[in-house]
């Protein structure tokens, strides 16, 4: 299996870079005032030129999500079929699913984190619960890679406004390039009201990684209040991506359980 530092160090530390703003400039010149008792001159009248035709208006994001949907869509029918579900006495992946060597799911819903941030506004402030998400996913290596859908799997929320802005935000993902066709699904999930941490979680789950590598302990241990350390997000990243059944184990649970959306680090340049 492959080992990528840079695609697992944003588990705990995400830099969401926010591009520049944009800058328009009103540009106007004041008339001279004209000279005292001389008279105003009368300009010519200007011809009258013909209007042009008007600019077609840019596409929303919800029409080019559309369009390049089906641009990847027809690129799959083209070549047949969907490709067939992966055979669980199978380790090798199957064709169509993704794997490490095309982005990864942390990739995908480290994505997904910045086009559903916006959503979570739309929570009333003693908000509390779970919701858990399906995304499925189509890439083309020359066309690009989109959500194409996005399903409920579990909600204990019970916001319908956040739960539709999730559904409707999340197929807008930007999402990385594969270098692979891929179709495949993926679960994210974002709970509210209760602090935690993707490390903590998955940690909790694999106590035996705990044992082995005592460093990562002082991740259990920190308060769940205390501000987040760049240090166990380091050495949590490091050791994860360079022991190969760490890594294996990371890897399943990001299937599996998700990584909570509502717990990943974003901060400003």
């Amino acid at each position: 299996m492959a080992t990528n530092d840079e695609g697992l160090l944003p588990v705990l530390a995400v830099a969401v870079l926010l591009g520049g703003g944009v800058a328009a400039w009103l540009m106007t010149r004041p008339d001279a005032a004209p000279d005292q008792g001389k008279p105003t001159p009368v300009a010519a009248p200007t011809p009258v030129a013909e209007a042009a035709a008007p600019t077609p208006a840019p596409p929303t994001r919800q029409e080019a999500w559309r369009a390049k949907r089906e641009r990847i869509r027809a690129a799959w029918h083209g070549r047949g079929a969907e490709p067939a579900a992966a055979d669980e006495d199978e380790e090798t992946d199957a064709v169509g699913h993704c794997t490490e060597e095309c982005w990864g799911s942390l990739q995908l819903q480290l994505r997904l984190a910045g086009a559903i941030e916006g959503c979570r506004e739309l929570l009333p402030p003693r908000a509390q619960g779970k919701a858990r998400f399906s995304a499925k996913v189509l890439a083309d290596p020359e066309l690009g890679s989109v959500v194409d859908s996005v399903e409920v799997l579990e909600d204990t929320i019970a916001v319908d406004e956040f739960r539709e802005c999730i559904l409707e935000s999340a197929p807008l993902a930007e999402l990385a390039d594969s270098t692979e066709p891929v179709s495949d699904e993926f679960v994210f999930r974002y709970t509210v009201g209760t602090p935690g941490d993707n490390a903590v979680d998955f940690l909790r789950d694999h106590p035996e990684l705990v044992e082995r590598f005592p460093r990562l302990a002082a991740v259990l241990e920190r308060p769940i209040d205390a501000p987040p350390s760049d240090e166990d997000a380091t050495a949590f990243a490091q050791i994860i991506s360079t022991d190969e059944a760490a890594m294996s184990a990371f890897g399943q649970w990001m299937v599996e359980q998700g990584v909570d959306l509502a717990h990943v680090r974003a901060d400003d340049p």
